[in-house]
């Protein structure tokens, strides 16, 4: 039985315009600098990226201090463009109806996203989403973000749920990885990817165009 649903920020509930472009390249320079192999942040989320960055200058028998520094300043590359992206949000369509009749339901509900705590408060107080949340998990909050199933499992637990009594929502494969590795509901929602590479790439278990769609799939899982 479902008794939560845990929602990515993002391209989910809310349009959030990063220029992810120019602040990739940036923190690919600011790494390469150090040594690392280009190789380690092609085709990555910039977290991801990160943390494979990190592996590889342990490796290299970087002292913990350092790779403190080194995070701390790829945290403000970041935030810059966070906080710049902050002020032009807005909601996806039907997102705060969708929440409402998830709290309708009497389900609890989580976030969980790689933005920074700061900027995702802007972001919810912005949008004024931020009260139907049980528990918010930025990256902050986390000792390890998505796809790592540390952070689904930071928001699980603050819930007081088991992983298998959830339904995660998000729009990127990397919403999924650890949901679908832990035995929770997951849900695509169509936009930065079409639904047949959600299927295929994600493995979901259902995809929906609009987010109000999720409301009937929950349904079948209550009563």
């Amino acid at each position: 039985m479902i008794k939560a649903v845990i929602f990515d920020l993002d391209g989910t509930l809310v349009y959030f315009k990063i220029d992810y472009k120019n602040a990739r390249e940036q923190v690919k320079n600011y790494l390469t600098r150090l040594g690392v192999p280009e190789e380690y942040m092609l085709n990555q989320p910039i977290f991801t990226a990160l943390e494979r960055s990190i592996r590889y200058l342990n490796s290299r028998k970087t002292s913990e201090s350092e790779i403190n520094k080194i995070k701390e300043d790829i945290n403000k590359i970041v935030y810059q463009y966070e906080l710049k992206a902050a002020d032009e949000t807005f909601l996806t369509p039907n997102a705060k109806e969708t929440l409402n009749e998830v709290k309708r339901l009497g389900l609890k509900i989580g976030l969980f996203t790689i933005n920074n705590r700061q900027v995702t408060e802007i972001v919810l107080n912005k949008t004024g989403i931020k009260e139907f949340f049980n528990t918010i998990v930025s990256r902050d909050d986390t000792s390890a973000i998505k796809p790592d199933d540390e952070h689904l499992l930071t928001v699980t637990s603050k819930l007081g749920v088991k992983p298998e009594q959830t339904v995660v929502v998000g729009d990127t494969v990397y919403d999924f990885q650890a949901a679908k590795r832990l035995g929770a509901l997951t849900i695509g929602v169509e936009g930065l990817y079409d639904a047949a590479y959600l299927k295929n790439e994600g493995k979901v278990d259902y995809v929906v165009k609009d987010l109000s769609e999720i409301i009937n799939i929950i349904n079948k899982f209550i009563i």
